[in-house]
């Protein structure tokens, strides 16, 4: 049995260690970034994903002095990044630049495929940046325009083939959205990065594959690719000469890429709130503006983490009306 000074002493010596190791979180969380966060990245270069991480790579180091090195995790549907920020301590060293595919789509259509529980563990910090989606088909594709591109496979026996990196991609959900909405038959070709699919759409090896502005626009510039369509809410100034979906007779497709932050779940309060404040500065620069607006694409910020985890849990709601509208089956 213990006496009661012995526990008063017990006591004394727990608050004490409490106190001491409080101290310390505070002490390191108003030194964030103590040493280089690493970027963890689920796209090769090439692609909007790796554009937004390069931007608030150097962005970020101008307002915190630190270093921000890129780390590509490709694999596993993008799960392999998200695996990567999952095994890395709660510190706010390790962060992710996911995507509207990698943390909006991917927890939906592939939740199963997940080692561990993606809410519990993935923190939202903030929307970065958005970009609008081209549809675009081979310059040697007789239809010019998207409407004569669904009307040629509605009334023949040949597939719509669409590339697309991985099933769950934007690109993979649009397209089947379009067959079941316009009666088309499409089949998926399954080609690794952007410029593999640039590629192959030159070629007239696939059909079609919808891209992000910034990846399309310069092989459209290039006449490499031939666009049918722009999936935001107006024309891209770049390409005034392409209709919207909607604009096209094709409604429904007012949707974009998005890129946003995310931590580890259980990192300090503190420490989310001086990058939070960190990452909009550096996001607000005339650098990382100014860069995005060449890409056709815009920086688009949360107020708050809160804010941007309670539009992803809307978002993904949507995902899953959509994707049991459609037939599609999660696994």
């Amino acid at each position: 049995m213990i006496e009661g000074g012995a526990v008063k002493r017990i006591a004394r010596c727990c608050l004490a260690a409490w106190i001491a190791g409080s101290a310390v979180l505070a002490i390191s969380a108003a030194d964030y970034p103590s040493r280089p966060p690493r970027l963890i990245v689920p796209f090769p270069p090439g692609g909007s994903t790796h554009l937004t991480a390069t931007i608030l790579s150097e962005e970020l180091q101008k307002v915190t002095g630190q270093p921000n090195p890129i780390e590509v995790k490709i694999g596993n549907n993008s799960i392999a990044a998200q695996e990567e920020l999952f095994k890395a301590p709660p510190d706010g060293y390790t962060l992710l630049v996911g995507t509207v595919i990698t943390n909006s789509l991917v927890p939906v259509v592939h939740r199963k495929k997940f080692s561990f529980d993606y809410d519990a563990n993935i923190l939202p910090v903030t929307r970065l940046a958005n970009f609008p989606i081209m549809l675009v088909t081979s310059p040697s594709n007789p239809a010019s325009t998207l409407k004569q591109l669904v009307e040629f496979h509605r009334n023949s026996a040949v597939p719509l083939r669409n590339g697309t990196d991985f099933a769950g991609s934007t690109s993979h959900l649009a397209s089947v959205l379009l067959g079941a909405d316009h009666r088309i038959r499409v089949s998926q070709v399954f080609i690794n990065g952007a410029n593999g699919l640039l590629d192959a759409v030159s070629a007239g090896k696939i059909d079609t594959v919808f891209l992000n502005s910034s990846t399309a626009g310069p092989a459209v510039k290039a006449r490499l690719v031939k666009p049918l369509a722009v999936t935001g809410d107006r024309r891209l100034d770049s390409f005034p000469d392409v209709p919207t979906m909607d604009e096209a007779g094709f409604g429904g497709y007012a949707v974009g890429m998005w890129q946003g932050l995310f931590a580890r779940r259980g990192t300090p309060e503190q420490m989310v709130r001086l990058l939070f404040r960190d990452v909009v500065k550096a996001m607000r620069a005339d650098g990382a503006l100014n860069a995005l607006k060449k890409a056709d694409a815009a920086v688009v910020l949360s107020d708050s983490p809160e804010q941007f985890a309670a539009e992803l849990r809307i978002e993904r709601a949507r995902w899953e009306k959509a994707l049991a509208q459609a037939g599609l089956v999660t696994d």
